[in-house]
């Protein structure tokens, strides 16, 4: 799906030009779809922007300068992109929510109850396990979990319970933007990570390289017997280099979010495979 507001993804596609986009707002408005309430397929499309822009958009205004969003965006998505990411320039406006809550009572009350940091999965949405409205009692909680889980912290454990049940009623839509990339042929290109590689061997320092599991769907697309018949010979040319793999490669869609990230079930089996190779 493109990146633009949700209340436009059935006007845009992706890398439209702002021409072609303007034309298909205006037939869009000549037509009898324009008086009728979005069907189902529209509001999940809507759905899953939402959620897409809210759980990635991070990795778009921090991770690019403005320039490369010009070399990587046109169109409605370029002037959709740039609008979020522009006033990130202003420290003011970045900081903004940090500024405020320097001013906000919420802040610094008294919490009114005691955060768990050892939350069962089934605990999750009780309010003792749930992130503080608070910004400084959650900075607090989140250095306090740290320490206490030996700095691992699942961030969908963090996700509030509205947004789960996006997820889940989004799952087939996820499934099938997840799915869209193996249709290719994949050509792998390791000379990044080879140039990584070299310079961990100058520094004397082994590179163990691990690859998460993944859901069960993306195994019939053959796509992980390619990458690891390519990835091959880079283990006998670095003996640095130490490969770990999990006794599954491949995990039930119901252990994941948003078909990446876990959720607080399949990190807990994660684990429980990780302590199996002696870490």
């Amino acid at each position: 799906d493109p990146i633009v507001d949700p209340s436009l993804v059935k006007y845009v596609q992706p890398n439209m030009s702002l021409l072609e986009y303007l034309k298909n707002r205006f037939f869009a408005g000549l037509t009898y779809k324009n008086f009728v309430m979005d069907g189902v397929s529209t509001n999940a499309r809507k759905t899953a922007s939402e959620i897409n822009w809210k759980f990635f958009s991070h990795r778009i205004l921090h991770l690019f300068s403005i320039g490369e969003m010009f070399e990587q965006y046109k169109g409605p998505e370029l002037v959709y992109v740039l609008s979020a990411s522009v006033p990130n320039l202003f420290s003011t406006y970045r900081y903004r929510k940090a500024l405020l809550n320097v001013f906000s009572y919420e802040n610094y009350k008294t919490a009114e109850a005691v955060m768990k940091l050892d939350c069962g999965c089934e605990e999750l949405y009780i309010p003792s396990c749930m992130p503080p409205e608070s910004n400084f009692r959650d900075n607090r909680w989140i250095a306090e979990k740290l320490n206490f889980q030996n700095g691992g912290l699942n961030i969908s454990d963090r996700i509030k319970p509205q947004h789960a049940i996006l997820y889940q009623m989004s799952r087939e839509k996820l499934k099938e933007e997840t799915l869209a990339p193996y249709g290719a042929e994949p050509i792998f290109d390791f000379s990044a990570f080879e140039d990584f590689l070299k310079y961990a061997e100058t520094k004397e320092i082994d590179v163990y390289y691990i690859v998460m599991p993944f859901p069960e769907y993306i195994e019939p697309t053959g796509y992980f017997s390619k990458f690891w018949n390519a990835f091959e010979p880079l283990k006998t040319k670095y003996p640095h280099l130490k490969v770990l793999k999990f006794e599954k490669q491949f995990m039930k869609p119901e252990y994941y979010s948003d078909q990446i990230h876990l959720n607080c079930q399949g990190a807990k089996l994660v684990n429980e495979m990780f302590y199996k190779l002696g870490y």
